[in-house]
């Protein structure tokens, strides 16, 4: 990877500056224009090397419930398991672990307007994704 590259994916994983002109502020960072900058996050993201570049809200803060879930799953459902549960508005991270139990991780907030509790939630989650059980791991 080019050091260029990876100061700049230092810069906006740390934050991206909530100014009017975000682009401007990490190019005079880097010494460069905002017009480079542009140029290689669309190729960062058209490589996928750049999923998304979001706000992380603090859930618990806002009132949410919150949690790590951990799902057991036969090795040929995980892809399909893992599109499933990343589909869910209150799932932010969504990964598989080698681990011969419990393979599919994820992190999940529930709103505290929601009908159904937080392990509900989880409960059809996994339902959905095909595991039959799921391990809730407390969020400090």
């Amino acid at each position: 990877m080019k050091e260029f590259d990876a100061q700049l994916l230092r810069l906006i994983q740390d934050s991206v500056p909530l100014v009017p002109e975000p682009w401007e502020r990490i190019a005079d960072c880097l010494g460069c224009t905002a017009a480079a900058v542009l140029q290689r996050i669309d190729h960062l993201r058209a490589e996928g090397i750049i999923r998304e570049i979001s706000g992380i809200f603090d859930v618990v803060a806002l009132g949410y419930s919150q949690t790590l879930i951990a799902l057991p799953l036969p090795p040929e459902k995980l892809d399909s398991a893992g599109q499933i549960v990343a589909l869910h508005p209150g799932v932010s991270h969504c990964y598989s672990r080698r681990d011969e139990q419990y393979n599919l991780w994820f992190t999940l907030a529930v709103s505290p307007e929601s009908t159904l509790s937080l392990e509900e939630t989880a409960r059809q989650l996994a339902t959905q994704a095909g595991s039959d059980g799921c391990l809730l791991l407390p969020s400090l």
